[in-house]
């Protein structure tokens, strides 16, 4: 990720709202029948479950979504292993896309895999690439073994459905009114306990 998409990233996030789209739900994300992709069902996941690559070679899965951008979060190796994955908007030809590390995080593996994974927001298709108008069908491929689909966190379009979704807000959201006395705390960069399900814990919004 580049820095002014990281930016572009946080700015989204304290001006929105967003759509939660659970890896369960079948009409947002299609991983190939027969394939390899596991739903993995622990307490740490998001919505109890994460859905994981264990096949040999590569994976691949689809998600179609209307909205002006999109994060994807899950486990997911570190941009410093070199990996590199591909990224394909409406059937188009692919592009190579890195998996992304937001600033001021640290990692720990509890991967058995020889490449360290951690879980985060792993990549973000900002509207440059996403036409808001319309759903649009993004396939992602050659993934690793051992990438993991928590939930994709989905930017509403004004035409976006929002009625019977789950949202996701930042504290910073306009949308927000508080009364009282209220302070904000600044994110600081940890990690939880080695062995758990969640390697790294990120703000949202920053």
């Amino acid at each position: 990720m580049q820095p002014e998409d990281l930016e572009a990233l946080k700015r989204a996030a304290r001006n929105g709202a967003y759509l939660f789209m659970d890896d369960t739900r079948n009409d947002v994300f299609r991983f190939p029948s027969g394939s390899s992709w596991i739903v993995n069902r622990e307490t740490g996941w998001a919505g109890g479950t994460q859905t994981t690559f264990d096949g040999d070679g590569d994976g691949e899965f689809e998600v179609t979504l209307f909205g002006e951008s999109v994060s994807f979060v899950g486990s997911a190796p570190l941009p410093s292993t070199g990996q590199k994955f591909l990224v394909s908007i409406d059937g188009a030809d692919p592009f190579e896309a890195e998996f992304t590390e937001l600033s001021n995080t640290t990692a720990t593996s509890t991967s058995t895999s020889s490449s360290p994974f951690v879980h985060r927001t792993w990549y973000f298709a900002n509207d440059s690439r996403i036409p808001a108008k319309r759903p649009v069908r993004i396939t992602l491929s050659r993934l690793p073994r051992g990438l993991g689909i928590d939930y994709a966190v989905l930017k509403a379009h004004n035409n976006s459905a929002l009625l019977g979704t789950q949202l996701m807000m930042d504290n910073t959201a306009p949308l927000i009114q508080y009364s009282g006395s209220w302070s904000e705390q600044r994110p600081q960069a940890g990690a939880v306990r080695p062995g758990s399900e969640l390697d790294l814990v990120e703000p949202f919004g920053g």
